[in-house]
């Protein structure tokens, strides 16, 4: 509280500390998340059930990460997102905890994959969804700011959790992520204010027409009625299977780079750096991509950045060369920062910002889908086929009909809002 009171007396908007939080908030929630791969083969010799049920704990965690957030984003339209954050770090250090004293997969398998998966789901939503509620003319660049933590995890935290595996053990390694993920957090939760009167800042210039209205604690009825209203209109379908589609290519790249790379002519370690320069080219899309958008438009730039997703992914399949490889990687990296970077806002402003938690953890769904199906098709359609080609093609036209479908939400969206204005 003292903190945050001396923070709101500097002469800065008291949104942009909200902003750096939800960046700390993903930094820790996506290099968490991330860092399973390193965990892998001690867990493999901690724990001799397979690697099929080791794999099994990141599929779980990414479950619960969206599938979670339909619950936990109606938790921070309840509580706020400061308490919010504040019962995420809990969860997440206690997820970690319990992880680090296993004696059993299962358990093992609950702590790191339900209790901190849980926790991670509420840091999502806070991460997400706090930001755009303090902001109208740079809606597009703080969210970019809060969202590009998710590219500064991946290229610290797995590193990290690295070298505490070889120097003090998986269990030694959960233990200390768990701790210095718990300060990290209390930090940002204590940097956060549900909204600009919790604080007394001047909204003037983000909002020239009028402050934003304060948050109200709707009654669960009335909140999940209104949120049924907007889940059953034709622009949330739209944007609920257009997210699941663009999404499609993003994921299934993802995944399956490094073994893509192998069965081609590139260099060994090509998959692998791939990786690394989508983590930094994401992570500076979300930010410059992010502030276009105040410009542009929240659909335009959506549609644009989801489209080279779709394109540069079968591209790569006809490159043979490590540089025109890692050109198409940038473009991939650019379009996955900028969609990534607009989930929220793109939600605020088709949506309005009422119950914006709700309503954007029901439309996170298509990522708990995403995840679980896509990387898993893309792998039986390689056994089948013996190549990568088609898949990557089909999963490209996919991805550009996603795209399509949020242009679709938009155009859908401006006639509703200007039909009830006539009415």
């Amino acid at each position: 509280m003292v903190l945050r009171h001396r923070l709101s007396t500097l002469d800065v908007y008291y949104g942009w500390i909200v902003a750096v939080a939800g960046f700390a908030a993903a930094t820790v929630l996506f290099g968490l998340s991330y860092s399973i791969a390193v965990f892998f083969d001690p867990l493999l010799e901690a724990f001799p059930v397979g690697t099929g049920m080791v794999s099994l704990m990141f599929g779980v965690q990414t479950f619960m990460i969206y599938g979670g957030s339909v619950p936990g984003g109606t938790v921070v339209d309840t509580i706020g997102a400061r308490r919010s954050a504040f019962l995420a770090s809990g969860l997440v250090v206690a997820g970690l905890g319990g992880a680090s004293l296993a004696g059993t997969f299962i358990v093992l398998l609950t702590w790191y994959g339900v209790v901190a998966g849980l926790g991670m789901s509420l840091l999502y939503v806070v991460a997400y969804t706090a930001v755009p509620r303090w902001f109208g003319r740079h809606r597009g660049l703080a969210t970019g700011i809060a969202s590009s933590g998710l590219g500064i995890g991946l290229l610290l935290i797995p590193p990290l959790a690295a070298w505490l595996v070889e120097l003090v053990g998986w269990r030694g390694a959960y233990r200390v992520l768990g701790l210095g993920a718990g300060v990290i957090l209390l930090v940002a939760t204590s940097l956060i204010a549900d909204s600009p009167q919790a604080v007394g800042a001047d909204t003037e210039a983000e909002f020239p027409y009028g402050p934003p209205p304060e948050p109200t604690r709707t009654p669960l009825r009335e909140q999940l009625h209104a949120v049924g209203d907007v889940a059953a209109s034709r622009p949330f379908v739209a944007v609920l299977v257009g997210w699941l589609f663009v999404w499609t290519p993003l994921y299934i790249y993802m995944n399956h780079v490094v073994r893509f790379v192998s069965e081609t002519a590139l260099p060994a370690g090509t998959g692998v750096a791939a990786i690394s320069l989508v983590g930094v080219t994401t992570s500076l899309a979300r930010v410059g991509v992010g502030s276009a958008s105040d410009r542009l438009g929240r659909v335009h730039t959506f549609v644009a950045s989801g489209a080279l997703v779709a394109v540069a992914v079968p591209a790569m399949t006809l490159v043979t060369g490590r540089l025109p490889f890692f050109a198409l990687t940038v473009i991939f990296g650019i379009g996955y920062g900028g969609a990534g970077a607009l989930l929220s806002p793109l939600v605020a402003e088709l949506f309005g910002g009422e119950n914006l938690g709700t309503v954007f953890g029901l439309a996170s769904v298509s990522f708990a889908i995403g995840g679980l199906t896509a990387p898993a098709a893309a792998g039986l359609a390689f056994d089948a086929v013996g190549t990568y080609t088609p898949v990557f093609w089909v999963a490209g036209a996919v991805g550009m009909i996603g795209a399509g479908l949020i242009w679709v939400a938009g155009k859908t969206a401006a006639h509703r809002k200007t039909a009830v204005a006539e009415a």
